[in-house]
């Protein structure tokens, strides 16, 4: 009853027009810049005022009406730049940049004035106030491979802000919260079991690409391996609480195939298809799956069923990726090139009519995933010249 009930609860956040919609979050921050810093605050705040959306207002006046107070302090020092950022006496972040370094100082600057944007963000999102898009991400490093627990509490995402190392993020709607999963190796595509107990993921955990569950919990010491190792094995998701599905390299290494597997009783089943190679393997309620699939230099979406036919959904010269179903079988997401930009590409399965959801945007878009209502779809995009970072999209089914 407590899932269903926060099921419910998020789904009239998404789907509700919200009193509250289009609240400007006032942010008041305090700065402080050290000797010499007068050209990093210069970039600061610059960057600042370029990346802030229309619904956040940044000030250096305090007022009883700000949704964020903070302390930031800028120093320049002998080798290297710091940014402090406090709010209260709590320090939130604290970055450091060596004068040395070979990154661009573009991504530091990127990164100090990620930490009040998300905030924002994060704020917007668990309360639902905003139209019909919301960047939820603004750091300079790798966000994407977004994915939606059943309930449609958290958002699942990979993130490599820490180290360099491509970690498990977790977005809590509720609490407007992240939280870090640190496994130390290079994580891709989460998926939260149904029953939220278990997260699925891609890992080079052994070096070579494997299928891994985590605990929600994060904790490392029950990491368990599905499959891969010798043979490289990736995408995966889950078709129940006991099994998966993912794609593994042949033997020959000139091609691959599809794997079911159930991780308790450790079955597994393989099936062979005519292509050279398959990707994002996604199971549909029929006991289907939908793959996009390449044969002789060309991709499409096909529909894989369980007695082994195939069938076209989309196949053009616009190499068509990445597909989904809404919760209730009506609608395919897909990503497609038809302009010259990778889009997130709508068709309405019973009409036949397709039209775009990311058309806000010039900038390519991957990884699309529905929300468990329907209503809400979130996708990578990536903006040229930087990484990606997650968006929500509010789905129009028109």
């Amino acid at each position: 009853m407590k899932k269903w009930f926060i099921f419910i609860y998020i789904a009239f956040l998404i789907e509700s027009v919200m009193l509250s919609q289009g609240i400007i979050m006032r942010i008041y921050i305090n700065v402080t810049v050290g000797t010499g810093a007068e050209d990093f605050y210069s970039d600061v705040w610059k960057r600042l005022m370029e990346e802030k959306p229309d619904y956040v207002e940044i000030t250096t006046t305090p007022s009883s009406d700000d949704a964020f107070s903070y302390d930031l302090v800028l120093l320049n020092l002998p080798d290297e730049y710091e940014a402090v950022w406090k709010e209260g006496t709590n320090t939130i972040a604290d970055l450091k940049f060596k004068k040395d370094s070979l990154l661009p100082f573009k991504y530091y600057i990127q990164d100090i004035v990620s930490v009040p944007l998300e905030k924002a963000a994060f704020k917007k999102a668990s309360i639902g106030d905003f139209g019909n898009y919301l960047r939820l991400t603004y750091h300079s490093g790798v966000d994407e491979y977004p994915s939606f627990s059943r309930d449609g509490r958290y958002l699942l995402f990979i993130s490599d802000r820490y180290k360099g190392n491509r970690d498990i993020f977790v977005f809590d709607f509720f609490k407007g919260s992240l939280r870090h999963i640190k496994i130390g190796s290079s994580e891709y595509f989460p998926r939260l079991s149904p029953d939220g107990k278990l997260i699925l993921f891609q890992s080079s955990l052994y070096g070579n690409w494997g299928i891994y569950t985590i605990p929600f919990d994060g904790n490392t010491r029950a990491i368990r391996k599905i499959d891969g190792g010798n043979l490289a094995a990736y995408m995966p998701r889950w078709i129940d609480d006991e099994n998966v599905v993912y794609v593994m390299d042949r033997k020959d290494r000139k091609g691959n195939s599809i794997y079911l597997k159930n991780i308790k009783a450790k079955e597994r089943k393989k099936i062979n298809l005519p292509f050279d190679y398959v990707f994002a393997p996604f199971p549909t309620p029929d006991g289907s799956f939908l793959v996009t699939a390449l044969k002789e230099a060309d991709f499409g979406i096909y529909k894989i069923s369980p007695d082994g036919s195939v069938l076209t959904v989309e196949n053009t010269r616009y190499n068509e990726h990445d597909p989904v179903l809404s919760p209730d079988g009506s609608a395919l997401l897909f990503t497609a090139n038809r302009d010259g930009v990778y889009r997130v590409w709508a068709k309405d399965l019973e009409k036949g009519d397709e039209w775009v959801v990311t058309g806000f945007t010039d900038d390519d878009a991957f990884y699309p995933t529905f929300h468990p209502s329907g209503k809400l779809v979130a996708v990578a995009i990536y903006k040229t010249g930087w990484e990606p970072d997650i968006w929500l999209v509010r789905f129009n089914d028109e």
